[in-house]
């Protein structure tokens, strides 16, 4: 199991010398995730949350009060296996 946080950060984009809205963002990323070893393979499971800290999503823009709110959640599930099989033009102890 391990635990994993980054922030990603966007700067302003422009267009025609003019700055898109909502271009730039600030977002947390938190989850945790995990690997098990189940037969030849791994098994690997992990789930994030983002935390829109800067940006279209984290507030309004205009001063009415509306009711509105973003949540997103991410999961990922996973199957890694190794074959036993090497790409013979790309195998680096082939001698040419």
């Amino acid at each position: 199991m391990g635990i994993i946080s980054d922030i990603r950060y966007t700067s302003k984009a422009y267009w025609n010398g003019i700055a898109a809205p909502n271009s730039e963002t600030a977002i947390l990323n938190t989850g945790a995730g995990g690997l098990w070893k189940l037969g030849s393979g791994v098994f690997g499971v992990n789930i994030q949350k983002p935390y829109f800290i800067k940006g279209g999503f984290s507030s309004l823009e205009n001063k009415q009060k509306q009711k509105q709110r973003v949540s997103a959640i991410q999961v990922s599930i996973s199957y890694r296996k190794m074959f036993d099989y090497t790409i013979p033009w790309l195998d680096p102890f082939k001698k040419i």
